[in-house]
């Protein structure tokens, strides 16, 4: 029983939403499943519960292998700003972590590369139209009109493994009918001579409800060979719940990363 105790401790994020804390939970629930851009195999899925924790915004993400197995957890705070939030991002599998946290009022960028490696921090600052990790989607509504329009640039990311932020481009790509439902697409590109060697990244959008249905470009989840892999993520509009449960989140940010999923 203890060994399990301290493996839940070593699972459970920071900011971590765990059995105690999580109460008054109620949001919804939705599924993504991340493809290889080349041979479209099925790489791993994503679960992600949008809920609602003392009057605070959150989000949490299981991170399951193809055949289901969880072997990565992150947990986002949105009382810091929807489109900057803090989060914690942890791979079970080499002991990765990642993320932004606040201290005494000040924001800071951390990242460890394995579970004995020591921590990499550096002070973050906020530069206009800055987005941290699934700040992204806010970012989008909330420039909806300006980039179906126009573009938005610098648009800095922050990319954490470099302790700082990428600039890139975002504009409007296409619209497109997919399974009956109008769909927007965005696109994030880099100006710089970055640009010739990381892919870009499109986003696709449901144009009335402004859900998002498609990703395409890096992810944070780690290949093989301990590179960020680059995918596409479905996320099926028919497995979206609206009636989370404190017991959904709960189960949630319990369960054991056990997965040990390979990607070639």
């Amino acid at each position: 029983m203890r060994r399990r105790s301290r493996t839940l401790a070593q699972c459970l994020m920071t900011i971590a939403v765990g059995a105690a804390s999580v109460v008054h939970a109620a949001g919804q629930h939705y599924e993504g499943y991340a493809y290889a851009i080349g041979d479209g195999k099925l790489l791993y899925r994503e679960s992600h519960w949008q809920y609602t924790e003392d009057n605070i915004e959150r989000h949490l993400v299981v991170y399951r292998c193809a055949n289901g197995e969880p072997f990565a957890r992150k947990h986002l705070d949105l009382a810091v700003g929807a489109v900057t939030p803090d989060f914690d991002m942890l791979d079970a599998r080499s002991g990765y972590r990642e993320g932004v946290r606040t201290r005494q009022g000040h924001r800071e960028v951390f990242e460890q590369a394995d579970a004995r490696a020591p921590e990499r921090r550096a002070s973050l600052t906020l530069p206009r139209n800055a987005v941290i990790d699934a700040g992204l989607d806010a970012f989008v509504r909330t420039h909806w009109d300006v980039l179906s329009d126009t573009s938005v640039s610098p648009v800095p990311i922050l990319v954490p493994s470099r302790l700082g932020y990428i600039d890139f481009t975002a504009r409007k790509l296409r619209d497109a009918r997919v399974d009956g439902n109008d769909v927007r697409w965005f696109v994030l590109s880099l100006s710089s001579w970055l640009g010739f060697a990381l892919p870009h990244i499109e986003v696709g959008y449901d144009a009335l409800t402004r859900e998002r249905r498609e990703y395409r470009g890096l992810t944070d989840i780690r290949g093989d060979d301990n590179r960020n892999l680059n995918v596409r993520i479905d996320f099926p509009p028919a497995e979206r719940r609206t009636d989370v449960t404190l017991a959904d989140v709960t189960r949630a940010a319990e369960t054991l990363l056990t997965g040990r999923c390979l990607f070639h």
